[in-house]
């Protein structure tokens, strides 16, 4: 018994300020949510400013985990969306990378201004 508690505490201290979500099989994935942050980010970025001709940037890790393992894709990635909605795109859109990546439908920041 005591051994089981124990292992239940060091279990928790790893994963405290980490984030996780539950795959399809019931399992939880831990990832770091200010690194995903930001993979995310920066992908959504790259997909924004490439060229229709260029090859789509590499999808981070993260982003597949969600997409391939996830029971709830969605609702994980609306744990990134920005707190003011309709300022940058939502991370939801992701999940689908020909959508437009832009809230409202647009393209870019100045079109649906």
């Amino acid at each position: 018994m005591a051994l089981r508690s124990f292992l239940r505490r060091l279990e928790k201290q790893a994963n405290e300020g980490r984030a996780g979500f539950v795959n399809r099989d019931g399992r939880v994935v831990r990832y770091d949510p200010d690194k995903a942050g930001a993979e995310l980010f920066v992908y959504a970025i790259k997909l924004w400013s490439k060229d229709a001709d260029e090859d789509p940037p590499e999808v981070p890790p993260i982003l597949k985990r969600i997409r391939e393992e996830a029971r709830d894709p969605e609702a994980v990635l609306r744990r990134f969306e920005p707190d003011s909605p309709g300022r940058f795109m939502s991370p939801v859109l992701l999940l689908d990378p020909f959508e437009a990546p832009f809230e409202d439908g647009s393209e870019s920041p100045e079109d649906g201004a």
